[in-house]
C-alpha cells in the first residue's frame, strides 16, 4: 500500500472518529432502539418503556392522545426519538436523547343533540325504481359482506382490482354509501402508505390556481403498520364546499393533493383513474339523490 493512500484512510478514520466522539462523548457506548415501529404495535406503553430503558434509553417519557375509536385504546400511536419518528431500528442514538412515546386513550365521544324536529334526508328515497338504482351504480362495485345487515357500500370500478376493493396505490377515492331506504350518502378517503410516517394534520388540494384545505383531527385517523409500511388513513364526511371542490377536480381533469404535517409532507398526482373514479361516485350520489 502506497504512503499517499495509506495516509487517506487514517485521514478517513480520524475524521470518522471525530464525529463519534463528538456526537456520542468519549466512553459513551451509542444505543439503537430494541424493536421497530411495527413490532411496538403488539406492546403496551410501559412494556415498550421498560424494554427502551434495557436497552439503554435513559430519557423516556408517554403522551395519551385522544381517541373515539375504542379498538385504538392503549395503542401506541407514535414513537420519536429526538425528532425523528421510530420506523425501524437501523439507527444509533446517544443513550441521553429524549424517547417520546404517545398512545390512544378512548374518549366516549360527544353526543350533540339535534335541535330538528324533523331531518328530510331520513326519508326514504322512494321515487327511485330498481332501474334508477342499478343505472345509478352501474359503473361501481359493491363492497360485499354477507354478515353485514348495515348500509351498502360502493367503490368506483375504475379505482377498483378484481376483487371490488380500492387498489392500494389509490391514494385517494370516494366511497358511496347507499342504506335500506336508499338514501344515498358519500364519504372520502385519503390512505397513505408509505416507508416513513408523516403524521400529517392536514389534506391539501391543488386544483388549477386554487388552493383548498382539509383540517385533520389526528383522533379520527387511523395510524397503523400495513405489509411493512407507514399507514394513515383518514376518511370524513365531505361538506357542500368539499363537494364542489370533487367537482372541480373533475372538470380540471385531475389535480395534486399533500398530506402534511408541520414537519414532514407527501405529494400524490390524480390518475386518469382517479378522476374517472371520482367522476362516477359523484354522477351516482347525484342520481339517486334527485
Amino acid at each position: 500500500m502506497s504512503t499517499k493512500r495509506f495516509s487517506k484512510i487514517i485521514c478517513s478514520f480520524s475524521i470518522t472518529l471525530a464525529a463519534i466522539l463528538i456526537l456520542f462523548g468519549c466512553g459513551t457506548k451509542a444505543v439503537t432502539p430494541p424493536f421497530s415501529f411495527a413490532e411496538a404495535q403488539d406492546m403496551t406503553v410501559s412494556q415498550a418503556t421498560a424494554v427502551m430503558k434495557t436497552a439503554g434509553f435513559e430519557d423516556i417519557s408517554s403522551e395519551a392522545v385522544a381517541t373515539h375509536q375504542l379498538d385504538n385504546d392503549g395503542k401506541i400511536a407514535s414513537i420519536k426519538i429526538g425528532n425523528d419518528s421510530l420506523v425501524s431500528v437501523d439507527t444509533a442514538y446517544n443513550p441521553s436523547t429524549p424517547v417520546k412515546i404517545t398512545y390512544y386513550e378512548y374518549e366516549e365521544p360527544e353526543v350533540v343533540e339535534s335541535t330538528q324536529t324533523e331531518d328530510p334526508t331520513a326519508e326514504p328515497n322512494k321515487t327511485l325504481s330498481d332501474a334508477d338504482i342499478e343505472d345509478a351504480l352501474k359503473n361501481l362495485n359493491l363492497n360485499s359482506d354477507e354478515f353485514s345487515t348495515g348500509p351498502k357500500f360502493y367503490f368506483a370500478k375504475a379505482q377498483s382490482n378484481s376483487s371490488g376493493y380500492v387498489n392500494t396505490d389509490e391514494m385517494f377515492h370516494l366511497v358511496l354509501q347507499l342504506d335500506e331506504d336508499n338514501i344515498a350518502k358519500v364519504y372520502a378517503r385519503v390512505d397513505y402508505r408509505g416507508k416513513y410516517w408523516v403524521f400529517y394534520d392536514k389534506i391539501l388540494f391543488k386544483v388549477g390556481d386554487d388552493l383548498y384545505t382539509i383540517n385533520v383531527n389526528r383522533n379520527d385517523k387511523v395510524e397503523e403498520t400495513y405489509a411493512s409500511k407507514a399507514r394513515e388513513q383518514y376518511i370524513w364526511t365531505p361538506t357542500e364546499d368539499d363537494m364542489e371542490m370533487f367537482e372541480k377536480i373533475v372538470e380540471n381533469g385531475g389535480c395534486k393533493m399533500r398530506v402534511a404535517s408541520d414537519t414532514k409532507h407527501y405529494d400524490f398526482e390524480f390518475t386518469e383513474r382517479t378522476v374517472t373514479g371520482t367522476a362516477d361516485i359523484l354522477e351516482a350520489y347525484r342520481k339517486l339523490s334527485e
